[in-house]
């Protein structure tokens, strides 16, 4: 029984520390920012469809080329007015969210 237990045990916090990954569709960029050396985020006036901290998601270790990326995509389409037609992220079990995939239409 107590093998049963413990295997149990195991799944339970593995699943549990698994991120989520999400996708939004159709938002509207109300906020882009940066926070710290090394962090940006971005906050839609939709808001999101999973309760990430802050109802912001962040970008990444800006250091690296793929959050770049998706900065200068969202700063793209928050100057011209675009819509996001697509944003990929995670939600840890901390409910921090950090963005995979940026689209814009």
């Amino acid at each position: 029984m107590k093998r049963y237990l413990s295997v149990f045990c195991l799944l339970a916090t593995t699943i549990s520390t698994q991120a989520m990954a999400t996708d939004d569709t159709h938002r509207t960029i109300a906020a882009i920012g940066a926070q710290t050396t090394t962090s940006a985020y971005v906050r839609f006036n939709e808001g999101l469809s999973q309760p990430c901290i802050f109802g912001i998601v962040f970008l990444g270790d800006m250091s690296q080329p793929m959050p770049k990326a998706m900065l200068a995509t969202l700063l793209s389409a928050k100057a011209d007015g675009s819509k996001v037609s697509v944003i990929s992220y995670e939600m840890g079990s901390d409910t921090f969210c950090t963005a995979t995939k940026v689209e814009i239409e």
